[in-house]
Formats: C-alpha cells, sequence, structure tokens
C-alpha cells in the first residue's frame, strides 16, 4: 500500500512533478480499522440501526470505494402489515468520508471529485413463502 503522506512530501518536495501515492507502495504496510453495529427492535416488525466505520487513512485503500469513516442510521419494517412475513421495507442515511491525508492528497490533483458523500438508501426485499427462494431488489 502506498503512504499518502509520502506521495505529498514527494510532491511538494519537488520530487514528483505530480501526486502519485503507487509511487511510495511499500510491502507490508498496515491498514487497520473498525466497524460497530447496533440493532434495536422497536416493534415486533420495526427494527433501528445504527453503524460507525473508521480506518486509519493514511494509505491507499484496495477496494471498490475508498472511505476511511462511515456513519449510517436507518430502520426495515418487516411485511406483516401486507400480509408477507418475509419481506422487509428499509431505508437508511450514510455520510462517507475520508481522512485528513487523504483528502490533502485528493486536492493536490485536480481529479478529486468526492470528499464527502451522503447517501439516502431505500431497499425492498421480497421472499417467498419458502425462505431457500429470495430476491433483492
Amino acid at each position: 500500500m502506498g503512504s499518502y503522506r509520502e506521495a505529498i512530501d514527494g510532491y511538494l518536495g519537488g520530487k514528483d512533478s505530480v501526486p502519485d501515492v503507487t509511487l511510495y507502495r511499500q510491502q507490508g504496510r498496515v491498514k487497520y480499522g473498525f466497524g460497530l453495529n447496533a440493532e434495536q427492535e422497536l416493534a415486533p416488525a420495526l427494527r433501528a440501526f445504527g453503524r460507525l466505520g473508521w480506518n486509519d487513512g493514511a494509505n491507499e485503500s484496495y477496494a471498490y470505494t475508498e472511505i476511511d469513516r462511515t456513519t449510517e442510521v436507518g430502520a426495515d419494517l418487516g411485511g406483516n402489515r401486507w400480509h408477507r412475513s418475509h419481506d422487509k421495507l428499509g431505508a437508511a442515511f450514510v455520510v462517507n468520508a475520508i481522512s485528513g491525508d487523504h483528502r490533502r492528497y485528493l486536492a493536490l490533483d485536480i481529479s478529486a471529485l468526492n470528499i464527502c458523500r451522503m447517501i439516502l438508501s431505500c431497499t425492498w426485499r421480497m421472499q417467498s413463502k419458502a425462505p431457500a427462494s429470495s430476491a433483492t431488489i
């Protein structure tokens, strides 16, 4: 993994013509973090949840999207009200962000588009009466 801080220093020090984290990859670097999940049943068919995630943000990520901080809150409702007990309808609000080093690295490059992302997600999970055949839309 490449170090954002080393890439910033290499660019600002005149060593590199553009900030490039791939020039500062080093075998054995570790990216650490944690996740926390809490769920609470509010009523027999209503559940609320919250999730937090954090990683050090010092080194590049090998992931679909690079997120160093995340917060999510939401709820889901079981399908008993519409006589489909295996269905769930849910909504969540998510805020994702990146670390200071990550933000400074991207700010040096004009292609940096997203520093913080807010998402509202709605899902509907339909399930036939037999749990083995389910579909999510």
